[in-house]
């Protein structure tokens, strides 16, 4: 195991969602994985990228090979929608898979995971769910 390991969190919210999230819970999705992070790996190193945020630097190929695991955040995108925001999550998702880092999403950021390992066709609001579901 490296002496210090390298995390790369990449926090699906959109700039608004990230600031709505400060206002009523004091961080962002991105800012509590880190946090937690830290607490269970004291001398890691955490990196937090935003895809979702237009002008989003992403880290490159190389870099991301660098990295011993990448987290990707819950959100509230709905990867049934195609817009800037979803593709350039799914993309990073993608370079992920690429580089064989090991990675863990939750809620959308298991949506992203799946999207961009096109393990299903798309995903699909549900109906008559509080959530969209993967078909």
């Amino acid at each position: 195991m490296p002496e210090q390991l390298q995390f790369l969190v990449a926090e699906s919210e959109p700039p608004q969602a990230r600031e709505t999230r400060r206002e009523s819970v004091g961080r962002s999705s991105g800012e509590t994985y880190t946090d937690t992070l830290r607490l269970l790996a004291p001398r890691a190193v955490c990196h937090r990228v935003t895809p979702a945020g237009r002008g989003a630097t992403l880290p490159d190929q190389a870099e991301l090979e660098g990295y011993d695991a990448v987290f990707v955040t819950g959100s509230p995108l709905h990867l049934y929608q195609d817009t800037p925001e979803t593709r350039r999550e799914v993309d990073l998702m993608r370079a992920v898979f690429k580089a064989g880092v090991p990675s863990f999403g939750s809620c959308a950021g298991l949506q992203v995971a799946v999207a961009a390992a096109q393990c299903a066709p798309a995903a699909k609001a549900e109906k008559q769910a509080s959530h969209a579901g993967l078909r």
